[in-house]
């Protein structure tokens, strides 16, 4: 309601959000970028949450000690793997070179590849 009332009852305050063309960009990125993570969160999560229901009792458990692990890390701690992970000498770059796939390292992190995946294990956890 502020941002309707402010300073008079109008819809001044979204024209002027809207009439700068990097707030329209931004405004499309976050919703692309919200949607498809929420996308993919789906497409992990519903078949993980049907295999730890359909397993059996003992593998059930630890199933869900799996999945509520993260939460026992910290957020700095899970932002710092990411960085040792995709990393130019993370984990994955490594492997690749290392099996002679690739031949300089890929750009896996700083990117929107890395928020999808960073945004998934936060909300599919």
């Amino acid at each position: 309601m502020t941002s309707l009332n402010a300073p008079a009852f109008s819809i001044a305050n979204y024209q002027a959000f809207l009439g700068q063309q990097a707030n329209v960009r931004v405004l499309f990125q976050t919703i692309e970028v919200s949607v498809l993570a929420t996308v993919i969160c789906i497409i992990i999560g519903y078949p993980t949450a049907y295999l730890i229901t359909a397993a059996p009792k003992r593998l059930r458990m630890v199933l869900l000690v799996l999945v509520i692990l993260p939460y026992l890390t910290s957020l700095l701690a899970r932002s710092y793997a990411w960085i040792v992970i995709l990393g130019d000498r993370g984990l994955i770059n490594n492997l690749l070179v290392d099996l002679g796939l690739i031949s300089s390292p890929l750009p896996l992190i700083y990117n929107r590849v890395a928020v999808y995946m960073a945004w998934c294990t936060s909300c599919c956890r």
